[in-house]
C-alpha cells in the first residue's frame, strides 16, 4: 500500500482531478460497450426477424409457383380433351396464363407498385412497438 492509500486526504480536501476524470473516462467507457452490445443485439433481432420474413416468403412463392403450374397443367388436360387435341388444350392453358400475367403487369404498374413501395417506406420508418 502507498502512503495515499493508508491516510485518505481530510474531509476538507478537494479530490484528485485526475483520479476523478479517471473514473469519469472508464464510466464512459462501460456505456459505450453496453450501447455497443444493445445495438449489436437490436440489429442482429432485426437481421433475424428480416431473414425470417424472407425465407417464409421465398417458400410461399414456391408453394404458389407450384400450385399454379400444377392448375395450369389440369387446365391444359382438360382443355385438350374438349378441343380433342393436347396440343391446342396446352396452347389455350399457355395463352390464359400469358393473359392473367399481362393483366396482373398492368394492374401493378398502375395501383399496386406505389402503394408498396409507400408501405415499405412506411414500415422502415415505423416504430417497433407499432409493427405488426
Amino acid at each position: 500500500m502507498t502512503e495515499r492509500d493508508q491516510h485518505p486526504p481530510p474531509e476538507n480536501e478537494a479530490p484528485d482531478l485526475g483520479e476523478f476524470l479517471g473514473s469519469v473516462a472508464a464510466d464512459a467507457q462501460g456505456y459505450f460497450e453496453a450501447r455497443k452490445a444493445l445495438i449489436t443485439l437490436d440489429l442482429s433481432e432485426r437481421g433475424g426477424r428480416i431473414a425470417a420474413r424472407a425465407v417464409w416468403i421465398i417458400v410461399a412463392l414456391l408453394l404458389v409457383a407450384l400450385g399454379i403450374g400444377l392448375l395450369a397443367a389440369a387446365l391444359g388436360l382438360y382443355l385438350g380433351r374438349v378441343l380433342h387435341d393436347n396440343v391446342l388444350g396446352f396452347l389455350a392453358a399457355g395463352g390464359v396464363l400469358f393473359a392473367t400475367t399481362g393483366l396482373f403487369y398492368l394492374l401493378w404498374r398502375w395501383v399496386l407498385r406505389e402503394r408498396i413501395i409507400l408501405a415499405v417506406i412506411n414500415a422502415a420508418h415505423a416504430k417497433p412497438e407499432h409493427l405488426p
